[in-house]
């Protein structure tokens, strides 16, 4: 990783990890019998907040 510009890599990887972790809370949505909105909305902003985060930590290492 270090000595290429990786910037699409981040890219590519942010996309997959987006992708998965959608369709994880959606296995998981599916075995939970009990009402999915709010865990599903909570599901989606934690995701969020952490993909971004993991963004901004990749973003300051490839400056």
């Amino acid at each position: 990783m270090i000595g290429i510009n990786h910037g699409w890599v981040m890219n590519v990887l942010y996309v997959i990890y987006v992708a998965v972790s959608i369709f994880i809370g959606m296995v998981i949505l599916n075995l939970i019998p009990f009402p999915r909105t709010p865990i599903m909305i909570l599901l989606l902003f934690v995701m969020l907040v952490g993909a971004m985060e993991w963004r901004v930590q990749n973003n300051r290492h490839a400056m």
